[in-house]
Parts: structure tokens; sequence; C-alpha cells
């Protein structure tokens, strides 16, 4: 938690702090780790996060395992308004598997 946040008195709660921990694994190219800490202190709580359900779909984008992303990403698309960032990862997606398909 940033200084600021810490003298207003907010605290991230657990899934922000899993997220957190996941995308420092991911810095790391450590995908099976990141994908193991959303499970395990994110989707273990709260199984329909749709943050954390993101994030993991992400980890699978990055790990190559495109089929499962796409099986995280596509559903939580149509179930959720799309910020920027679930934006950004459904294009990313689109286009890693259109061009999966080129190459076909």
């Amino acid at each position: 938690m940033d200084l600021f946040g810490f003298i207003l008195g907010r605290k991230k709660d657990v899934i922000s702090l899993a997220i957190d921990e996941a995308l420092a694994l991911l810095e790391e190219k450590d995908y099976d780790a990141a994908i193991a800490v959303i499970h395990e202190k994110a989707l273990s709580r709260h199984p329909e996060h749709s943050r954390a359900l993101l994030h993991l779909g992400i980890c699978h984008m990055l790990k190559g395992e495109l089929d499962k992303a796409e099986e995280i990403l596509t559903p939580l698309s149509k179930r959720t308004r799309m910020d920027s960032e679930s934006a950004a990862a459904m294009i990313a997606l689109d286009k890693i598997m259109a061009d999966r398909k080129k190459q076909a």
C-alpha cells in the first residue's frame, strides 16, 4: 500500500493483494505461480470475481494457453462492463487468435 493510502486509512482487499502478487510473478515470467496465486488467494474466496478472472485469463494468454484464456475471458466479457483493462485483454486475445488462425 502506498503512503497516501495508508494515511487515508485505505487498505487493499485480499483480492487486490492477490492480484498484485500475481502481477509481480508475471513480471518474472513465473506464469504457473501467478495462476496458482490467483486460484488459491482470490478465486478460492470469490470464484466469480471479475478482476481475478480477468487476470487469470491474462496469465494463461501470456503462458501461451490461448484456448484456456479464451475460455475464461469470453464469458467474462459478456457479463461485465468492459473497463480499459478488460478491453485491452480481449483485443490482445482476439489478435493472437486471429494470427494463430492465419498460420494454421
